[in-house]
């Protein structure tokens, strides 16, 4: 089984999330893992006309589940991440087990 780990759920790790999604999407041997701080994707580029209220903030903001079916969402903050030769160690999510990892972006 592929395990593809995708750090960061903004502009560029929702993209990547969509381009793999779109790629393996009907291959059930391929897990792809999303890990997020935030379960949104922020439109910032935006954010002037909120503050002005020409536009309400719902406009600007997209939840990650609705642009991504296949990924598992993680919402957690990285408090301590240890990369080493594509393992990764989530100490508080995963209580100090180990999640070996294909490829890790």
């Amino acid at each position: 089984m592929t395990r593809i780990l995708i750090l960061g759920g903004g502009f560029a790790g929702t993209e990547c999330c969509l381009q793999l999604e779109s790629y393996f999407q009907n291959d059930s041997d391929v897990e792809i893992v999303l890990v997020s701080e935030d379960n949104f994707v922020l439109f910032t580029p935006m954010l002037p006309q909120v503050a002005s209220g020409t536009i309400e903030t719902r406009h600007i903001v997209t939840p990650i589940r609705t642009l991504i079916k296949k990924q598992n969402s993680m919402k957690i903050k990285l408090k301590q991440l240890i990369l080493n030769k594509k393992l990764s160690h989530f100490m508080e999510l995963m209580k100090k087990e180990a999640n070996e990892f294909t490829m890790i972006i």
